[in-house]
């Protein structure tokens, strides 16, 4: 895979890695970005199967300030925010989609290449506050899903950085692409790589076994393992090629890293002539190929270990309490000495080395196997020196890359992006002060440069010279040669005023109101005593109301129903504007303006009262009907109908229900009524057969017989049939009502036969109403009074007479 994906970047590379190789300036600043965040204390970095970027690692415990100011180096401002919706322009950005969104509260970063985007985003988490997910990446519509995942595998295998990118410089020193072969092998432990080199020169070649990152295997003629480890990274002036991975190969060195290359620099260090060439690709015509040299080689460390042990074993023989203390020797002293003596001897041919980067490793690495080594410090110390070595290299780099640059239009932004490709790489480098100096100087150099130009156009005739007198002015506001400018066209005062009016004709049509008010504030600037003056202060504040006016016309467009916010903006351009000649127009819509916003109150005031549950139903609907009927044809008048319609339905689902209600009710009173009287008949039934007596016959109609006088009567009077009192006029309505028995002729009683059921024996036996009305009225002035008789049990009966407006109770009889 490995393999395939360097061919791609060397051999079949497709348009837009060759657009990426092309633009590798900007390439290698967004490479030293990518490494700038990968050695950050507290990044955490994505598992690469997990990663949506080419970069993505979560920051710790770090203000995402100082990360925004970091990516604008290179990017510039933010293109989204936090707090601050997508602009439209970028909605179909495809890193956008690619991103899967982009929240409120995240910022977005884009830098447009040839053909595609460098992009960076900030994800701040919502639930761990202080980490904050990093983005790095590139996007474009056109790469092929093969060419994204060979740039994607080359950066996060940490391959796809500045030094690959020195393979375009077509470097020869011992290089995969850009790397020498010792720090590829570093890169490779770093990173866990798998992958099979084959390594060749003129007359050698060899084959090393990576598995995860570990050198597990090397082969070159008849050496193996350790031996022909040794030859190969002594080799001077090799080409590497990546191989299929080769599964069946198991671990034949079991040697760290930093071992095996300083036995291959001792070996490179003993000098061609010296070395023979071992192996089939590399020995000599006629010579018989002979590992002597590497089984010396290897059993070197195997003798001086067994001199070593000697002491040891003779002291065991002879003395077994001895061992303590030789064992502290041992660790103590003589092992001491024996990295002392590693060290001493890895500093010579660091010394040799003409890669700064190669010596980096190969001391980080001794560091890095030599845990115990008591003077680590100094060892760091060589390091911090070459790190600041590279650092004052890289700096003399960009001061001569800028030096090499054509002083032209492009100048400033080339220049700017090689300083701040060294700022990001060196954010708070020795040099950084310098830089930012440098940075600070290209403004004056620019300077130079557009004033020289305009000896260029001296001879031209005026609206050029004017306008690139004008060009300068705008772009150096505060430059070297302002005032010489200014004197250029003072010089052509009248010139210019003619000049001025030609442009303001064009400047009205196309409504470029900015370029007409620049170019009136310059000539009031400079022309002070001009007596076209107070015509250009005129001419100037007019086309500031043209543009106010267009600015008024579209905010007013944007606010669209918003009229509070249209007056507001009408009142606003009328007291700055006051002899506008636009007035007329803006008063006659304001009145407009007046007369939709009255209305609108009053829709809203019957709006929110018909919608205002606690009001009463049938007021909400009088409230709209009243609305409707005094505004026919206003603007509100179809939603008031609506809500009206709405309301008036549930009205009538309402009033369904209440009769629906109510018949319910009034079946259940006149069931309950009914059973009322039937119990009540069955009362006076009992009554009638527990009195002993048979003068009164209950007949099973409603009625009774009284045997002595052969009346018959009904069983309830009115007490017990209706449950209250009538008048006397009630009283005679009741009667004629009645059809009990399926009679008709029912009548008021005389008072002899009322008394003869009361006041002779045996009594009728219900006797609950106090009185009863009869047929006998008597008229007595003005006032109307008629018979009545009680129902007290009692043999004596007197005469008495109630007012007819009396409310008693009636005994129906017939006929």
């Amino acid at each position: 895979m490995v393999k395939k994906l360097l061919k791609n970047l060397s051999q079949n590379e497709s348009q837009e890695l060759r657009n990426l190789k092309n633009n590798i300036g900007l390439t290698k600043k967004f490479l030293n970005l990518v490494r700038h965040f990968d050695q950050l204390p507290k990044m955490e970095k994505t598992p690469y199967d997990a990663t949506r970027s080419l970069y993505q690692a979560v920051s710790k415990g770090r203000d995402i300030s100082r990360l925004v100011k970091v990516l604008e180096i290179f990017y510039g401002p933010p293109r989204k925010a936090p707090g601050k919706s997508m602009p439209l322009s970028l909605r179909f950005n495809p890193s956008i989609k690619y991103l899967r969104g982009i929240r409120e509260e995240q910022y977005l970063f884009l830098k447009e290449a040839k053909e595609g985007f460098f992009y960076a985003a900030l994800w701040p988490w919502q639930k761990t506050a202080g980490n904050i997910t990093v983005h790095l990446g590139y996007i474009s519509s056109k790469m092929s899903k093969n060419d994204y995942t060979d740039l994607e595998k080359l950066v996060k295998t940490n391959v796809l950085n500045e030094k690959v990118f020195k393979a375009f410089d077509a470097d020869n020193k011992s290089r995969i692409y850009g790397i020498s072969l010792a720090s590829f092998l570093k890169m490779a432990a770093f990173e866990k790589i798998s992958c099979n080199l084959e390594i060749k020169t003129r007359s050698k070649a060899g084959r090393l076994f990576l598995r995860k990152g570990e050198l597990i295997a090397a082969e070159t003629g008849r050496l193996k393992s350790k031996s022909a480890a040794y030859e190969i990274l002594s080799w001077e002036n090799t080409s590497v090629e990546l191989k299929e991975v080769d599964g069946k190969k198991k671990n034949e060195i079991n040697q760290g890293l930093l071992e095996i290359l300083v036995e291959a620099l001792k070996l490179r260090s003993t000098g061609s002539g010296e070395r023979r060439t071992i192996g089939r690709a590399g020995r000599t015509s006629g010579e018989k190929p002979s590992d002597e040299k590497y089984r010396k080689l290897l059993g070197s460390a195997k003798v001086r270990d067994m001199k070593r042990f000697l002491p040891v074993f003779v002291t065991v023989l002879g003395v077994i309490f001895v061992v303590g203390a030789i064992s502290f020797v041992y660790t103590r002293v003589l092992i001491p000495r024996q990295i002392q003596g590693e060290y001493d001897a890895l500093l010579e041919l660091v010394e040799r080395s003409d890669s700064l980067e190669e010596k980096e490793i190969i001391l980080q690495e001794f560091i890095n196997s030599n845990p115990e080594y008591g003077d680590t410090e100094k060892v760091e110390n060589k390091i911090k020196e070459i790190r600041d070595a590279i650092e004052k290299q890289d700096f003399q780099i960009a001061l001569n890359e800028v030096n090499n640059l054509t002083i032209d239009s492009d100048y400033e932004v080339i220049a700017r992006d090689i300083y701040s490709g060294y700022l990001i790489k060196y954010p708070n480098g020795v040099y950084e002060d310098k830089i930012k100096e440098k940075i600070a100087e290209i403004p004056s150099l620019i300077d130079e440069i557009d004033y020289k130009k305009l000896t260029e156009v001296a001879q031209s005739d005026f609206g050029k010279r004017i306008d690139a007198y004008l060009y300068y002015l705008s772009k150096h506001p505060q430059g070297k040669y302002i005032r010489v400018v200014e004197e250029l066209i003072e010089e052509t005062g009248e010139e210019y005023y003619n000049y001025l009016i030609r442009e303001i004709t064009f400047v009205e049509q196309h409504k470029l109101w900015d370029r007409g008010i620049e170019l009136c504030s310059r000539f009031i600037d400079i022309f002070k005593n001009s007596y076209h003056l107070n015509e250009v202060i005129e001419l100037k504040a007019s086309l500031q109301s043209n543009k106010d006016y267009d600015l008024l016309m579209a905010h007013i467009k944007r606010s669209g129903s918003n009229y509070w916010r249209v007056r507001k903006a009408y009142y606003d351009f009328l007291a700055k504007h006051p002899n506008t000649d636009k007035k007329d127009a803006i008063e006659k819509d304001l009145s407009r303006i007046a007369k939709i916003i009255n209305e609108l109150k009053k829709w809203e005031r019957v709006l929110v009262y018909s919608k205002n549950e606690k009001n009463q139903l049938a007021k909400r609907i009088y409230e709209l009907e009243n609305y409707i009927n005094y505004n026919p044809s206003g603007p509100y008048v179809d939603p008031a109908k609506k809500i009206l319609r709405r309301l008036q339905t549930e009205n009538q689902t309402i009033k369904q229900k209440q009769i629906g209600q109510q018949r319910s009710r009034e079946q259940a009173r006149i069931r309950q009524e009914k059973n009322r009287i039937n119990n009540e008949r069955k009362k006076i039934k009992t009554m009638l057969s527990q009195s002993g007596k048979r003068r009164y016959v209950s007949n099973n109609n409603g009625t009774f017989t009284d045997k002595k006088t052969g009346l018959t009567w009904c069983l309830l009077d009115s007490k017990a049939a209706l449950n209250t009192c009538l008048d006397y006029k009630s009283a005679q309505k009741y009667v004629k009502s009645l059809k009990t028995g399926g009679f008709r002729d029912w009548r008021l009683p005389y008072s002899n036969e009322l008394a003869a059921i009361y006041k002779s024996e045996p009594f009728f036996p219900d006797n609950r109403a106090k009185w009863y009305w009869t047929s006998e009225v008597f008229i007595k002035g003005y006032s109307k009074t008629a018979l009545i008789v009680t129902s007290k049990h009692e043999k004596a009966y007197k005469r008495q007479q109630a007012n007819l407006n009396k409310c008693g109770w009636v005994r129906a009889v017939r006929p």
